[in-house]
């Protein structure tokens, strides 16, 4: 009866001590830390694609605009290699002027475009497109400018210049055309502004060089520049 008894009760120890056991393993089961969550980083939306900011327009020179029809230079014609769509300060023909000319808002000072009472203004006899003509030489001038007698029967495009005379005012341009130039031999291929109310041509110190008709570069009024006979 011993060794049963003894059997009985190890049978009972072993289940209180598996009573006693059980809550602590509940406990810690229980308050075990619940795994941490993983989040996803949001994805990225791609970002628009923005136009670079230091890019400029291959026609104007100035900051592209939305719609090519825009651009101020859509019909200037450029005085370096004479075709129209672009200014002559953005133009690719590799040809640079001596000379160059300040585009479309840039002012231009004609300082003798109506002043030509002077007695010894210096003028040339040239031919436009074959058409005799008298033109006051002023080396300082910035454009070539003619009547408007001269808009009769020709293909006129915008200005692309602002013009002023003495005492910075505003002159009234009709349009540019390009026309050839003759003197003795020579000929070359000029712009010239049409001014309303201009009774005399005026030829810039630019077309004057090419034509040959003086040696340097000097305003009238210095009364400097040497003649190329």
């Amino acid at each position: 009866m011993k060794p049963l008894k003894l059997c009985v009760r190890q049978a009972e120890a072993r289940t209180e001590g598996q009573n006693v056991l059980r809550p602590r393993v509940d406990l810690v089961h229980k308050f075990k830390p619940a795994a941490a969550k993983r989040f996803s980083q949001p994805k990225q939306q791609p970002q628009p694609s923005r136009a670079n900011p230091g890019k400029k327009c291959g026609n104007c020179g100035k900051a592209p605009l939305d719609k090519k029809e825009a651009c101020p230079a859509r019909s200037a014609i450029c005085h370096s290699c004479n075709k129209k769509g672009h200014y002559s300060s953005v133009c690719r023909s590799g040809k640079v002027r001596a000379i160059q000319v300040e585009e479309e808002e840039a002012d231009n000072f004609l300082g003798s475009v109506q002043d030509l009472g002077q007695v010894d203004a210096w003028t040339a006899e040239l031919h436009v497109d074959g058409y005799p003509s008298t033109f006051k030489l002023d080396t300082g001038a910035a454009v070539s400018v003619v009547g408007e007698d001269y808009a009769d029967g020709r293909d006129l495009q915008p200005s692309d210049k602002i013009l002023r005379g003495p005492g910075k005012t505003p002159l009234h341009v009709l349009g540019v055309f390009q026309a050839c130039l003759k003197y003795k031999n020579r000929k070359i291929r000029e712009a010239l502004y049409i001014i309303q109310g201009q009774q005399h041509c005026l030829l810039n110190g630019s077309a004057c060089a090419r034509l040959g008709l003086v040696a340097r570069l000097h305003s009238l009024t210095s009364g400097k520049a040497d003649f190329i006979k």
